[in-house]
């Protein structure tokens, strides 16, 4: 008898921990800090994009807001035109890959976690990418995401 007047409090107890590990709707803002080996350096009299900063002794930091929903929660970059090629969600947990057409036209293929947690996202991708010369660059990015609140109406 006792197991049955508990069972209303463990089920919404064990529900109110599911929706801690769900995906939030929304508008999050990601902040991705790449690492490679040998970044390049930018020529003389080009600049970076909005976002986008050199850091120091290599790397990349780039700032993005995105608008994110339990089924797209992938964290993905807005200057590139990518595809996301396989996506597999549980819970709280993303798992993606993705190939991206470069400016130049190559293709970069990268793959990810991601853990979303109440209002922060933690993650890691690992891109490769032709260097232009017959091999392969290679870099992983951990970004971390917190959430700003519901998406701009357009």
């Amino acid at each position: 008898m006792m197991l049955i007047l508990a069972a209303p409090a463990i089920m919404a107890a064990l529900t109110a921990a599911h929706a801690a590990e769900a995906v939030k709707s929304g508008e999050w803002e990601f902040n991705a800090q790449l690492q490679g080996a040998a970044m390049p350096q930018l020529p003389p009299g080009v600049t970076l994009p909005p976002g986008t900063e050199l850091g120091s002794g290599g790397g990349m930091k780039v700032t993005h807001k995105q608008c994110v929903e339990p089924d797209r929660a992938v964290p993905s970059d807005p200057r590139r035109e990518c595809k996301v090629d396989s996506m597999e969600r549980k819970e709280s947990v993303i798992t993606w890959s993705t190939t991206c057409k470069a400016p130049q036209g190559a293709i970069v293929a990268s793959a990810g976690t991601a853990r979303y947690s109440g209002n922060t996202m933690e993650a890691n991708l690992n891109t490769r990418a032709p260097n232009g010369s017959g091999g392969f660059f290679e870099t992983s990015q951990h970004i971390t995401g917190r959430y700003l609140g519901p998406c701009p109406s357009r």
